[in-house]
């Protein structure tokens, strides 16, 4: 078809892909006012229905997350700049999975915090399909400042899985 985009099957080696994640989590003490709004017209972009946000679990990410060619994320974000804690203590929010609840493949309990350790150390194993990632939320373009490699953050950490 004339101006759809290129089959990138045949360019990855044929590797299943899954559709387009999409999500808003506008957190519960604070609200987003615009988070499902935004979700919503990014879905309709990529022909996807968003997660809802009551839905919008750290276990239903991790499933549909490196599968997934495009990711957007509208949710409270968070970095530290500290080096002892940035690694566990910058990310995204998420909705909290039940207690105790794991995902297949994410390396700890649902939190509800997807953190960039977490990412780092799932990035070992397996590697992200996504093309485009955007992290809708604040604090995710920044972090450690490190002189020879730039800001370490959450970012990083999505590039160091493959996006």
């Amino acid at each position: 078809r004339r101006g759809a985009a290129p089959d990138r099957r045949a360019q990855d080696g044929g590797a299943r892909r899954g559709a387009p994640l999409v999500l808003a989590w506008p957190g519960a003490e604070a609200p987003l006012a615009w988070a499902a709004a935004e979700a919503d017209s990014i879905a309709r972009l990529h022909g996807v229905r968003p997660i809802p946000a009551d839905s919008a679990s750290e276990r239903r990410v991790w499933g549909a997350l490196f599968a997934a060619p495009v990711v957007h994320v509208v949710a409270h974000g968070q970095a530290s700049d500290d080096p002892r804690w940035a690694r566990d203590s910058t990310g995204v929010w998420l909705r909290p999975d039940p207690a105790g609840a794991r995902a297949p493949g994410a390396p700890r309990a649902g939190d509800g915090f997807l953190s960039m350790g977490e990412l780092l150390d799932a990035a070992a194993v397996r590697r992200l399909a996504a093309e485009l990632v955007v992290l809708s939320a604040c604090e995710t373009g920044v972090g450690q400042a490190s002189r020879s490699e730039g800001t370490i953050g959450l970012q990083r950490a999505l590039l160091a899985a493959g996006a």
